[in-house]
């Protein structure tokens, strides 16, 4: 008997299919986007100071819809958290307010740049190539340490990465807030008028041990550049040059021949001194020039592009 299908049979099957492969991609169907606002002269860009008073962020519209992955996956978060991002021809700016019930125990412990600080904290994700694969991570606590990374095979961690970038926080009777600004030059992402980059945005309140995520990835599933959302609203950047220099200096002493009594400028030791420059040059998007010049023997030691 042959098959016949009627057009509404056939429609529910090609949605069927739309949320089949939406699903093996990582993506929720109709996933809700947030939108930046360019931050022009009036109003001007935010000063990074921790307090979101500026009339810039009043105009970004504030994404607040969190969920818990733990302790009680899948639950609303019981702290309500905002965020904005504002952009302009130099930066991005994301401002994040953590409200919290009970502000006089935000934990705050102090700890070296780049290590888990154990404290309440914030970390923004993004994905500026808008691959599903690369991105940057950003990690600010409440008392202004910094961490970064960066993102590549959707869940891979890079935190050998050292970006330039600025943070500030404050904390009052409310909880506490972040400003961020991330110049565009730390990032990679194409060439495009109009961009649409991916972004994931996940707090920690240290006191109950709770995780809470923008867009939640379930504990039994993997991903987290495939699964962030869009972030639209970018017109009109372009990507720019980055230059970085990094000079160094080494010194080291080797043990030689005994001491000879009958030679004073004979100690024993034989002193060695170097000096360098390690540089990397943003020539595009995806294509970067790494060197190193050794002042010692005056030529390249090593060239590689990445």
């Amino acid at each position: 008997m042959p098959l016949l299908w009627t057009r509404r049979a056939l429609g529910a099957a090609l949605f069927g299919l739309g949320i089949t492969a939406a699903a093996a991609s990582g993506q929720t169907p109709n996933a809700p986007a947030l939108r930046a606002v360019r931050a022009t002269r009036t109003p001007a860009p935010p000063v990074i100071d921790g307090r979101l008073n500026e009339e810039a962020w009043a105009l970004a519209p504030a994404a607040a819809d969190f969920t818990q992955r733990d302790p009680d996956e899948g639950r609303p978060a019981t702290e309500r958290t905002e965020v904005r991002v504002l952009y302009d021809d130099t930066a991005v700016y994301i401002g994040t307010r953590m409200f919290d019930g009970e502000p006089q125990r935000i934990d705050r412990r102090l700890s070296p740049r780049d290590s888990d600080p154990d404290a309440d904290r914030l970390t923004v994700y993004l994905d500026p190539m808008r691959d599903r694969l690369t991105g940057a991570i950003f990690r600010v606590s409440a008392s202004n340490v910094q961490q970064d990374a960066v993102l590549h095979n959707d869940s891979w961690w890079d935190t050998t990465w050292d970006g330039v970038w600025q943070s500030q926080v404050s904390v009052d009777d409310q909880g506490w807030s972040a400003e961020v600004r991330i110049p565009l030059s730390q990032l990679r992402f194409a060439t495009s008028e109009h961009q649409t980059w991916g972004i994931n945005v996940e707090r920690f309140v240290r006191r109950k041990n709770e995780y809470s995520w923008l867009e939640m990835v379930p504990k039994n599933q993997n991903g987290m550049a495939s699964r962030m959302l869009d972030l639209t609203g970018l017109d009109g950047m372009r990507p720019r040059r980055n230059l970085e220099l990094l000079p160094y200096v080494a010194g080291r002493v080797e043990m030689v021949d005994p001491a000879s009594s009958g030679n004073p400028f004979n100690d024993g030791t034989r002193p060695f001194g170097a000096a360098g420059l390690d540089l990397k040059w943003g020539l595009t998007s995806n294509l970067t020039v790494s060197a190193t010049v050794n002042r010692t023997s005056g030529r390249w030691r090593s060239i590689r592009l990445s």
